[in-house]
């Protein structure tokens, strides 16, 4: 079967509302798995599936597997780009599967509502909330020193508290059921839910990587490395390119405008290689188009950030480290890293995600972004019908995603 050309797939989705090339077309579950990751992404800022060490801020929500060590680096919820996701109260502000070390958690954007869990132990967190109402769960042991309780900012405790003072025990208080083993055991939850958020993610990553280009980079001039685009991609709301890490290792990176927050267009930049340096120095207009990037690291297991990132990063297999600020969403196995995560998170269109037509006919596009639920219910998420019309443009990837 000859293959078609992204910008036509997308105007016969668009038309038809239905797969271009049906050979090559995805599962209901992956397809659901792929948009879910999305709205993730949206609302999360930076998601790790194991450990997380922070020396600089977080400007959105955090969702760490393992363990946060914080270094009394802050959760700060605020920011100019904060999104409709980061003010609805039933998004906890962090959440972390195992043990937390000295992190602070800031209401920068007036949240009427702070909520912290943690599935482990937790030591020196401290909750600046305000006015607001804020509260912490921790499952296992909780030391208080410095958490400063009162009658708008509580604790909940499963295992043993110290460092409670007389005068804050009303605001303390045990709970064995969310301690492990418990009813409502916070760490085996939460663990549930770090499962299925890093298989979405791997299964999104695979998806994207295997899209059909419609751009290409060009980094012959060192000094001025850019992207191509087609007449295809131009007409098409949504593009994509194929890159190396060798491209991103040194020189000097024009951002593209091809996709801004103006436009709604979504960009998704495939970079190959195992251990990728993120060390092309950015320039142009970084906060019109952060939003509306993303950088997939299909492959990668280490991804050095050595310079600005403007887009979100999806590296589902990495260790994240560097010193440099990322502006956008953050997905990785491992976050070791000095510089600050900013908002925005992701929020471009997701037309490269088509659904089939119901049993009765009709269909239409996936939604951009939208809320991310709760643990409680997030399983069903997974439900429904859906294909994700995707043409595979190497046998190598066909296979990747057959083994998804």
């Amino acid at each position: 079967m000859r293959k078609l050309g992204l910008g036509m797939v997308a105007l016969m989705a668009t038309a038809m509302c239905a797969p271009a090339n049906a050979t090559n077309t995805l599962t209901a579950k992956q397809y659901n798995q792929a948009t879910t990751a999305l709205r993730v992404m949206g609302a999360i800022n930076l998601l790790t599936f194991g450990d997380a060490t922070l020396q600089s801020d977080v400007e959105g929500k955090v969702y760490v597997g393992g363990n946060l060590t914080g270094n009394g680096a802050p959760v700060a919820i605020g920011g100019a780009k904060a999104t409709k996701y980061l003010h609805m109260d039933k998004y906890r502000s962090l959440t972390v599967g195992g043990n937390v070390t000295n992190v602070q958690i800031n209401n920068g954007i007036g949240l009427t509502n702070i909520q912290a869990v943690v599935g482990g132990n937790a030591s020196g967190v401290q909750i600046n909330n305000g006015s607001t109402t804020a509260s912490l769960q921790v499952g296992g042991n909780f030391n208080a020193q410095n958490f400063n309780p009162n009658s708008k900012k509580t604790a909940t405790y499963g295992g043993t508290a110290t460092n409670v003072q007389t005068q804050d025990k009303t605001y303390i208080k045990q709970d064995k059921t969310i301690k492990a083993g418990g009813v409502n055991d916070l760490k085996a939850g939460i663990a549930t839910v770090t499962a299925a958020y890093q298989t979405d993610m791997t299964v999104l990553s695979q998806i994207l990587g295997a899209l059909t280009p419609n751009a290409t980079l060009d980094s012959s001039n060192r000094n001025n490395i850019h992207f191509n685009f087609t007449a295809a991609a131009n007409a098409s709301d949504f593009a994509v390119a194929d890159i190396t890490a060798s491209q991103l290792a040194s020189g000097t990176f024009n951002l593209p405008t091809y996709a801004t927050s103006t436009n709604g267009k979504t960009l998704i930049i495939n970079v190959s290689g195992t251990n990728v340096t993120f060390g092309a120095n950015e320039i142009g207009n970084g906060s019109l188009v952060q939003q509306n990037i993303i950088w997939n690291f299909m492959d990668a297991t280490t991804v050095n950030v050595n310079t600005a990132v403007y887009g979100s990063i999806l590296a589902p297999k990495a260790t994240i480290t560097g010193s440099s600020p990322i502006n956008g969403s953050v997905v990785a196995k491992v976050f070791q890293d000095c510089g600050e995560v900013h908002l925005g998170t992701f929020n471009g269109n997701t037309h490269f995600l088509v659904a089939p037509p119901p049993p009765g006919g009709g269909g239409g596009h996936e939604s951009p972004p939208g809320a991310v639920p709760e643990p409680a219910s997030w399983m069903t998420m997974l439900a429904g019908f859906g294909i994700i019309g995707s043409l595979i443009r190497r046998q190598r990837r066909r296979e990747r995603l057959a083994a998804a």
